[in-house]
């Protein structure tokens, strides 16, 4: 079975969840200035493609890395 990627990209501006923090992407190093390129980003948990574990709205349930991977790959229908 081939495996498809659904995960889109995250980028400055992109639509987020009302109330979650806006996606800011800003350079924090550059290779001219400093010898290496590196970013920063601010934005929320929640941007983007992710999953919700149990533990997001359920006391006491099951964080992301307690997630069993096979479970969430399958056919699509």
């Amino acid at each position: 079975m081939p495996v498809v990627d659904l995960s889109l990209p995250v980028t400055a501006g992109m639509a987020v969840y009302p109330g979650d923090p806006e996606v800011r992407i800003a350079p924090a190093l550059t290779v001219g200035a400093d010898g290496v390129a590196v970013a920063r980003l601010d934005l929320g948990t929640h941007t983007g493609t992710h999953l919700d574990a149990p533990a997001h709205s359920i006391a006491g349930g099951r964080t992301v890395e307690r997630i069993a991977l096979e479970l969430l790959v399958g056919a699509a229908r």
